[in-house]
């Protein structure tokens, strides 16, 4: 089996998560794989697009006939066919009203050694991304609030958002996973 490492960097705050996947992942595969990275739950529409342009989106989305060309099953689509040579790139996006976006880059082929594994593959730098959190001032507003704790006016309401919205506390949300926990 063949594998290739991807690094997944958003582009709106200092965070990426590098990982290795089999190449004949789909692209719909490698979604559920960034709603994990990142820390999403997977209740909006996603989008890759292409260097060429061409839209690969999940096959439920019922509007996905708008632009100018009919976008491609997500489902339908593997790595190894949009990543062909190192530095090849997708964006990335999720939850189009909130427009959380990323760039994948395609890193480089892997092969596994069967002593180390694939961890040392793996990498994870930032903090988890917060679902729905514009209306805060993003992600970022949503940290600040949590890292001035409770001498902003704002903290206590954030705390109870995200407890009775998401079932999180300021930690989980302000926690840099380590590498392991995303490799599961």
């Amino acid at each position: 089996m063949n594998f290739m490492q991807l690094k997944m960097e958003s582009k709106q705050f200092p965070i990426v998560r590098t990982v290795v996947l089999p190449e004949e992942c789909t692209l719909a595969f490698l979604h559920m794989v960034i709603q994990d990275a990142f820390g999403w739950l997977d209740y909006h529409l996603y989008e890759f697009t292409d260097a060429k342009g061409r839209r690969y989106i999940d096959p439920t989305d019922e509007g996905s006939e708008l632009g100018d060309a009919k976008p491609v099953d997500a489902t339908t689509v593997t790595l190894a066919k949009v990543f062909k040579k190192r530095g090849d790139t997708l964006d990335y996006e999720y939850d189009f009203g909130d427009c959380n976006e990323l760039a994948i880059t395609f890193v480089k082929r892997v092969k596994v050694d069967r002593k180390t594994g694939l961890s040392s593959y793996f990498e994870s730098k930032g903090p988890n991304m917060v679902e729905d959190s514009r209306g805060l001032g993003g992600e970022g507003g949503v940290w600040a609030i949590l890292r001035e704790g409770k001498k902003n006016e704002q903290y206590k309401d954030v705390v109870a958002w995200l407890a009775n919205a998401f079932r999180l506390t300021p930690a989980q949300v302000l926690h840099e996973p380590a590498a392991t926990e995303i490799e599961g």
